[in-house]
């Protein structure tokens, strides 16, 4: 869960001040928890393999 927050909101300027123990460990740690990959899953299709 550390790991997918950080490359969440790491980069991003008004998420990353929330990058603390009372942010992820607080009321919303289980939904933080259970959250699926915020990053899109590549597939074959979002490519042009004819180049």
């Amino acid at each position: 869960m550390i790991y997918l927050k950080s490359a969440e909101w790491l980069e991003d300027p008004v998420m990353c001040k929330y990058l603390r123990p009372e942010t992820l460990f607080g009321s919303k740690f289980e939904a933080y928890r259970n959250q699926k990959s915020w990053k899109k899953e590549l597939t074959e299709e979002d490519f042009d393999l004819d180049e």
